[in-house]
């Protein structure tokens, strides 16, 4: 009961970034930034504390997720009420 969305994502070659500059937008082909570790899913959890969050992001761990990252959600556009 406590996730609420989540998506693997495709390769970070097949990734577009637009970025804002003031005469308009412009875009790139590939990642925000260009490093060894990309994101390649995300989970969105909706629980009682910041320790729990961290609880359930310890069971998403394997052999081909070594690492993952837990913060707080600002926005939830879309997501639950409606």
């Amino acid at each position: 009961g406590e996730m609420l969305n989540g998506a693997g994502l495709a390769y970070p070659r097949d990734t577009t970034t637009i970025r804002w500059h003031e005469d308009g937008p412009t875009t790139t082909q590939g990642p925000l930034t260009d490093g060894r570790e990309q994101l390649t899913a995300y989970y969105v959890i909706d629980c009682a504390s910041p320790e729990r969050a961290r609880e359930i992001a310890e069971r998403v761990l394997d052999f081909h997720v070594v690492a993952v990252e837990v913060r707080p959600v600002h926005d939830s556009f879309g997501m639950g009420e409606g």
